[in-house]
């Protein structure tokens, strides 16, 4: 019936070698996408969180105007004084535990600190499987952001493994796995929450889904963080910090005064006090000769003393001891990152409440479904400008001039939203000029914010980088939190006002095409030491 079988004629040489051609091919993948001297276990398990991240984010964001339909108005206009409340919640929950986390990553390790988010993620997303109300998803969120807060340990971490070589890539591989989560979550939210509603014929009323209608997606995250916690308990390994090197001057029968002494006592005081070890170089201040002895020399415990550095500490001696004045570069990024965070805040909270509201109120008038496909154009737009568009930028211009470049962009693609609204009637040409401007506005999003995870790292030592990632943490979810909550009540309060332009719908985005400016004028004196790692 199917005709003579036809045997196998080539050798095994052949058979050998099409393994072989296809495991090259899948080294150069694996090359190309885990840049060389990163551990991929550890790289794996943490761009497993990250997905998840980026995952529960969009999911939630996509369907939080209808569940504030369901659940307290059914009035799409005014959807928008509710909508800002359960991711204020979250992103305070955040501030409460961002900082500790961070200090806690520096102090005992990030493993532990990354699996404890991992676990507190997984617990939250188990409970949101049942939400039944407005406000159980508000205290919800509020948990899930106190957990939720090693995004910053997840940097500092990825500072850890990529060396000073890599991280510009291991950044970029960052945000291509968090907008792959978004992918998913916001197209599984778009097509399986309120499935009664969706899908009548196969989910009836009172079925078990009619009830939890927001179970599935949940669901599919508990799934996904679980898997994350194991990877993590695989492969999450700390990377060992060599301790930092600092010059201690000694004194010898020449260079004992009471200044001196004094200078050196501090110094002995100083570096007691300090939480990591620390490798020592002791300096001679004056010639010695022969016969003339040390007369103080003290090795508190835990410093080990070297006294005869190596060629490459003295070319990059890094600098224990920070004065007020080291700490100003690092905290001017992180409030450039809180900035930007607030700018992204505004229009990641905007867009769905704007695409569901009424044609005629200057929306689109989208579902469920259309509002998850909008959202994850915004991430599959992101992994194509990762993949194709972002390093080409960056090696021309560097780090400081592509954050400036998608400050100046965003102006405009933000301010140009509103005006899709007037070709809502015309399908095709909608989405196809939706879709054009989706894309310029992610490039500016993406030449904004993954630089600055990079510089951030770029302005400290391993030692700090843990905290001051926590600080840029904080500071970002200061942004994220106060974003939410004004952008929605503020374009709720500008479809209810009847007010004419600029203070109808189209003011919302206006007010968010301001902040990238100050973003902007903020890089203007930053050093262009930052394109390079911290050298001391």
């Amino acid at each position: 019936m199917w005709g003579p079988q036809r045997e196998w004629t080539g050798s095994t040489s052949d058979v050998e070698s099409r393994k072989g051609c296809c495991g090259r091919w899948a080294k150069k993948v694996m090359d190309w996408w885990i840049p060389p001297g990163v551990p991929r276990g550890s790289f794996f398990a943490v761009m497993w969180l990250v997905t998840c991240e980026g995952f529960m984010w969009n999911c939630v964001l996509v369907y939080i105007g209808f569940l504030v339909e369901d659940y307290v108005t059914n009035d799409p206009n005014t959807v928008g004084f509710y909508t800002g409340f359960p991711s204020m919640v979250y992103h305070a929950g955040q501030l409460l535990s961002v900082f500790v986390s961070g200090y806690a990553s520096d102090k005992w390790g990030r493993r532990v600190v990354l699996l404890i988010g991992a676990c507190g993620s997984f617990v939250t997303a188990i409970v949101m499987c049942f939400t039944c109300n407005f406000l159980y998803v508000v205290i919800c969120r509020g948990f899930n952001g106190l957990f939720c807060a090693q995004i910053g340990v997840i940097k500092a971490y990825l500072s850890d493994i990529a060396g000073k070589d890599n991280r510009v890539i291991v950044f970029s591989r960052f945000s291509l796995l968090s907008a792959f989560g978004g992918i998913a979550g916001s197209l599984l939210a778009g097509y399986t929450v309120r499935p009664a509603v969706l899908y009548p014929n196969i989910v009836g009323s009172d079925a078990f889904l009619a009830r939890f209608p927001y179970f599935i997606p949940n669901f599919i995250q508990t799934l996904s963080y679980s898997g994350a916690i194991l990877a993590s308990l695989k492969w999450l390994k700390d990377v060992p910090r060599a301790p930092p090197k600092i010059e201690l001057m000694a004194l010898t029968k020449e260079s004992e005064t009471s200044t001196s002494v004094e200078i050196y006592e501090q110094q002995i005081e100083t570096i007691a006090s300090l939480d990591t070890p620390v490798a020592v170089t002791e300096k001679i201040v004056a010639t010695m000769s022969e016969g003339d002895e040390t007369l103080r020399s003290e090795n508190p415990e835990g410093i080990i003393v070297s006294t005869t550095p190596s060629s490459e500490e003295e070319k990059n001696p890094v600098k224990k001891t920070w004065t007020r004045r080291d700490w100003i570069i690092p905290i001017l990024l992180c409030i450039v990152y809180g900035v930007s965070g607030l700018a992204v805040a505004f229009l990641k909270n905007i867009i769905p409440i704007w695409a569901m509201s009424d044609i005629d109120s200057g929306g689109l008038g989208f579902n469920t479904k259309q509002v998850g496909i909008l959202n994850s154009i915004f991430g599959g737009l992101t992994i194509v400008i990762q993949l194709f568009f972002y390093d080409p930028v960056v090696k021309k211009l560097h780090l400081l001039w592509t954050l400036r470049i998608g400050c100046i962009l965003a102006v405009p693609a933000f301010l140009a939203q509103p005006t899709i609204n007037r070709l809502a009637d015309i399908n095709i040409v909608m989405w196809v000029v939706l879709i054009a401007l989706c894309a310029v506005q992610q490039y500016a999003v993406q030449l904004n914010f993954t630089p600055i995870f990079t510089l951030i790292s770029n302005s400290v030592d391993a030692v700090r980088s843990g905290k001051v990632n926590g600080i840029g943490q904080t500071v970002a979810s200061i942004g994220r939190c106060v974003g939410p909550l004004s952008a929605t009540v503020l374009f709720a309060w500008t479809l209810e006002n009847g007010l004419g332009f600029p203070l109808d719908y189209r003011f919302s985005f206006i007010v968010t095409a301001s902040i990238p400016l100050i973003s902007l004028l903020l890089t203007i004196r930053l050093p262009k030491s930052l394109n390079y790692p911290y050298q001391g």
